[in-house]
């Protein structure tokens, strides 16, 4: 869910890294139902 992973994503892109979906896009929120797809945590922005 959203509320489960948006503090995280947040620390995560202050220390340099990214969260994105397994294709590279964006990953967004607001999404309906509040439910997040698969998505990758990158521990530097991914290239």
């Amino acid at each position: 869910m959203e509320l489960d992973t948006a503090a995280g994503h947040g620390i995560l892109e202050a220390a340099g890294g990214a969260v994105t979906e397994p294709d590279g896009s964006a990953f967004l929120y607001g999404k309906p139902g509040f439910v997040n797809p698969p998505f990758v945590a990158w521990g530097s922005a991914p290239p």
